[in-house]
């Protein structure tokens, strides 16, 4: 079924990497260019294209439905910026600033 989705990347801080996610290198994933969840402003919506971070937080988030192919919505920051709500499907999520970081969003344009 092709590469894995995640690679292990380093055992120190038990990171995981995408591996070419839809054709998108992991170095593009790590560009200033990608777009990610945390720079979304309310109201606007996007479709996850990858979600980067360690083991146990991505079990959470695809748990919580915040998975590569998923719909997200950026409801309000809180008045400091810090945490994000969102709308994933019919579920409101709250999200530290650093994980909406990890969640890598499609070119729309």
């Amino acid at each position: 079924m092709g590469a894995p989705l995640f690679a292990s990347h380093s055992h120190s801080q038990n990171t995981l990497i995408p591996t070419g996610i839809d054709g998108i290198s992991p170095a593009r994933l790590e560009s200033e260019a990608m777009r990610r969840l945390d720079e979304l402003t309310p109201g606007e919506e996007a479709r996850i294209q990858a979600v980067r971070a360690p083991a146990r937080l991505l079990r959470r988030l695809f748990a919580l439905g915040i998975r590569p192919g998923s719909r997200v919505r950026l409801l309000r920051r809180a008045p400091l910026g810090d945490p994000l709500e969102v709308r994933v499907g019919e579920s409101l999520v709250a999200l530290r600033r650093r994980e909406a970081r990890g969640v890598v969003l499609e070119d729309e344009g």
